[in-house]
């Protein structure tokens, strides 16, 4: 019964010794600490570590995500070499095509139509070449036959006024067949012509490209216009 009574002398309460060594069990942790963070930044810490790679060089493949319209960076029109109507349409929007490569056709029956008439004409011109051929060469040999009876004759027959007529005759028939083959290589060019426009109604791809726009069966071109019936745009590796 003295402890209490020495205390209340004191002036202490019971408990406040454990409270003093609490209060430097506290105090001891935070020189620790002071201690342990100080010695980190006097030694540095724990070395770090770092990760090494070779440098390479290489493209970088660009990816776009989204929705759009995707724009040639060229395109080019594709009008036709003849005009008339569009027969046959061999490609569809989108279509990639290359160089040479046949996109459509034009009805074909009119360019036969001129071939058919050519044909017919240059046949007749012919036909008027054998003839004046046949005459020249009559007309020189009776000029040669009138040469010769006259030199046998002496000059007397036939008359001067014959050997004349003989001569401009032969000089006519001359004339006509030089015309005759005149005209039979211009009927021949003319055919020739018209089958190349016949070729010419095939419409082609002058470069490789994508098809972006094409006419339709039945569709009216004309030959060389802006309004062309194919645009082509740049192949995909350009849009």
């Amino acid at each position: 019964m003295e402890t209490p009574a020495i205390d209340d002398f004191l002036g202490r309460r019971p408990g406040g010794v454990w409270r003093q060594r609490l209060l430097w069990l506290l105090l001891g942790a935070g020189v620790l600490a002071l201690v342990a963070l100080v010695g980190r930044f006097v030694n540095g810490g724990v070395p770090a570590s770092y990760a090494t790679a070779v440098v390479v060089r290489e493209d970088l493949n660009s990816v776009l995500r989204g929705s759009g319209t995707l724009q040639p960076a060229e395109s080019r029109l594709v009008s036709a070499a003849e005009a008339g109507r569009v027969a046959t349409v061999l490609v569809a929007p989108g279509a990639p095509v290359v160089e040479g490569q046949l996109l459509a056709r034009l009805e074909a029956a009119p360019f036969q139509l001129e071939i058919d008439r050519a044909t017919e004409l240059l046949a007749a011109r012919r036909t008027a070449l054998s003839a004046a051929e046949g005459q020249e060469a009559a007309l020189r040999q009776q000029l040669r036959r009138y040469e010769r009876v006259r030199a046998e004759s002496g000059g007397l027959a036939p008359s001067a006024r014959e050997m004349r007529l003989a001569r401009r005759d032969l000089a006519d028939a001359a004339t006509a067949l030089q015309d005759a083959l005149a005209e039979v290589k211009a009927a021949d060019e003319m055919l020739a012509d018209r089958r190349a426009r016949l070729a010419a109604a095939e419409i082609r791809a002058p470069a490789d490209g994508v098809v972006v726009a094409r006419p339709l069966p039945g569709q009216p071109v004309t030959a060389g216009q802006p309004d062309a019936p194919f645009v082509l745009a740049a192949p995909y590796s350009r849009l």
